[in-house]
């Protein structure tokens, strides 16, 4: 190992334990599970698709999902099972930058580099394209979920946040403070 790299960690619980999994970047990329008071490792799985993860998102089910920067296949990690799952590729986008969940555990990513928003249904199982968020960006790179909407973010000076109602398709600009360079 030349270097370890955890670009994104989130919480969990299983065996009624306090957990924290973080995906560490290489080839293969590994999710691993981590007793947060023990401090000890529970498990190291490979995933075989993907070297870098730069976003998880722990669904109200307790699950965790985590879906590659690059080799965007989307995996969830039962805590219950203690399985994980390749979900499969995610729609063509070749990165997914974001993640965020809804109060129905539906699981919304943010894309590169057609900047749009995928929703995986753990009802059907499917991943379906919710809407393309910007035309003059690349990258949906940041996301959120509040009460019905969804909140992104792009990458260009000048982007603007977008309000996009999950209900209505209708979108809502806001600008954002000016500045001299790309936002990353």
């Amino acid at each position: 190992i030349q270097s370890t790299r955890l670009l994104s960690a989130v919480n969990a619980v299983m065996d009624g334990k306090p957990v924290m999994m973080a995906v560490n970047t290489g080839v293969p990329a590994r999710l691993m599970i981590v007793d947060l008071e023990s401090h000890s490792t529970i498990d190291a799985i490979d995933l075989p698709y993907g070297r870098s993860f730069h976003t998880m998102v722990t669904a109200p089910s307790g699950d965790v999902y985590m879906a590659g920067y690059t080799s965007a296949h989307l995996y969830k990690y039962s805590v219950t099972e203690k399985k994980l799952t390749d979900l499969g590729e995610t729609l063509g986008e070749t990165a997914i930058c974001q993640m965020t969940a809804d109060g129905d555990g539906n699981i919304y990513m943010g894309t590169y580099p057609n900047a749009k928003i995928l929703k995986y249904s753990p009802a059907n199982g499917g991943i379906t394209e919710v809407a393309a968020i910007y035309t003059d960006d690349n990258y949906c790179k940041s996301l959120a979920y509040y009460n019905g909407a969804l909140y992104c973010g792009g990458n260009k000076v000048g982007t603007k946040l977008v309000k996009y109602d999950l209900a209505t398709g209708a979108r809502t600009e806001f600008a954002t403070p000016a500045t001299a360079e790309e936002i990353t």
